[in-house]
């Protein structure tokens, strides 16, 4: 079960000594080799925090595109936005002053929904009571400024940027688009070994990519470790900024993020709480909405996998084989480039890939048998709705590990498998589940037809 701390008198106490929290400034620096930004916090009888960023030269991001770009720091803005709720949250400050930007009051109501379903699985394992209205006050201290519009006409329609994360999703984003009429970019925040693995192992060279280096300040580790506040953020918003500026700057009119249909069910059955809700449809709606009415860019964010279910995605993983060794989907792991084998992403991984996977390239992926490790049985329990909540982690819906269920327990018969403690109790099958198409997304049309021509044919193995 998601481990929950009962926190709540803390968050009352750090809120009354902590009452403020300040965005001091956003600052761009061009050097000769890299821009570097930092964004500057305070927070009242605390710390001050510094927030960096930097990205080198490269021959698609060079000085002379970036001159170009009307009201340069308001990408740093926004960006800075991002970083402030990972420092906030050490303390929960009821009022938030911004010096460094200004933002509308649609903006405002933007940012402030954005952090508070962000934070949802925050207040939730901390056993925080905080209302949408009331668990932040954003208050502007500068006057409005004009707001650039970019010189749209300089996007390439042709080219199309892919965040590259090193797990399954963006790995078929990458194969499917290599594919098609588009330029694709990689693009990458702090790249891990699996990162520049999917990259090398799609074909395409580092010269070709974009990799943004972020660092936290060591300021809010010290605060983690006194015991201040610490918890989930919606780390996908800071992804679609970054890709935003990264998309200006080296022309590429569409951002094509990796993120399926399973990541609006929300992780606790019956309300928002969702721990992928900056990967989902809403968020991408209201950001799609956001770069276009308020700060008038014709980049194009979505998700080039929505129409898609997790099984689906398997099922196009696996015939990639030259990413199977490589391809990591564990956060647990990363750090070490390896599989942990006991957490709930390497153990949902196995499972929707079983159909598509034989089990001993599933064991050699892996490094063990996690079908009989009896271990991982609670975490089962989680992922296929026997417990009451999922876990907190980037997994796919009840439904769809039960359809995999199904599927192993008719073709794995070994006694000591853990999945077949596991009754599953709906009626849809895997392969009602590869003949889905989700109708909510944001294609055009021929990042559809790109898709669907992919979809034509799957191969499950006996």
């Amino acid at each position: 079960m998601n481990k929950k701390k009962d926190n709540k008198k803390l968050f009352e106490q750090l809120r009354e000594k902590h009452s403020a929290f300040h965005f001091l400034s956003s600052d761009i620096e061009m050097n000769k080799d890299k821009i570097c930004i930092s964004n500057n916090f305070s927070m009242e009888n605390g710390p001050s925090f510094t927030a960096q960023m930097s990205i080198e030269y490269t021959p698609l991001l060079d000085e002379k595109k970036l001159i170009r770009i009307p009201n340069l720091k308001q990408f740093a803005f926004h960006i800075g936005m991002v970083e402030l709720i990972s420092y906030w949250k050490t303390a929960c400050p009821p009022d938030v002053f911004i010096h460094a930007g200004f933002l509308t009051p649609e903006q405002v109501l933007f940012w402030k929904k954005l952090y508070y379903n962000g934070l949802g699985e925050f207040f939730y394992l901390n056993n925080i009571d905080a209302s949408e209205n009331d668990f932040l006050h954003l208050h502007m201290r500068t006057k409005e400024g004009n707001q650039s519009k970019n010189d749209n006409y300089l996007l390439n329609s042709s080219a199309v940027l892919v965040p590259v994360g090193g797990g399954k999703d963006s790995i078929v984003s990458l194969e499917l688009l290599q594919n098609s009429n588009f330029t694709v970019i990689p693009f990458a925040l702090n790249p891990t070994p699996a990162i520049r693995a999917s990259i090398k192992n799609a074909g395409i060279s580092e010269e070709n990519c974009i990799f943004f280096k972020r660092s936290l300040d060591k300021e809010m580790l010290d605060l983690n470790s006194q015991g201040y506040l610490n918890g989930h953020t919606p780390f996908s918003s800071l992804l679609a900024f970054s890709t935003l500026f990264a998309s200006q700057w080296s022309g590429a009119k569409y951002i094509a993020l990796s993120n399926e249909a399973s990541a609006n069910e929300a992780t606790i059955p019956g309300t928002k709480i969702n721990h992928q809700y900056s990967k989902s449809i809403e968020f991408e709606n209201d950001f799609r909405n956001y770069l276009k009415n308020t700060l008038g860019l014709a980049s194009n964010y979505f998700s080039f996998l929505r129409p898609l279910n997790e099984l689906q995605i398997g099922a196009l993983l696996s015939r990639f084989k030259q990413h199977h060794t490589d391809f990591r989907s564990c956060n647990v792991g990363s750090k070490q480039n390896k599989w942990c084998g006991n957490c709930p992403k390497c153990l949902f991984t196995w499972t929707i890939l079983s159909p598509f996977i034989e089990k001993n390239s599933l064991i050699r992926i892996f490094g063990k048998d996690l079908s009989k490790d009896k271990n991982l049985l609670g975490i089962l329990q989680q992922l296929s709705g026997e417990a009451d909540e999922k876990p907190f982690e980037c997994v796919g819906t009840m439904s769809e590990v039960q359809a995999a269920i199904q599927w192993i327990n008719k073709h794995q018969s070994e006694e000591d498998n853990i999945f077949h403690s596991i009754q599953t109790k709906q009626s849809d099958t895997l392969k009602q589940f590869l003949n889905e198409w989700n109708p909510e997304h944001n294609l055009e049309d021929a990042f559809e037809h790109c898709l669907k021509s992919h979809l034509k044919k799957y191969s499950v193995h006996d």
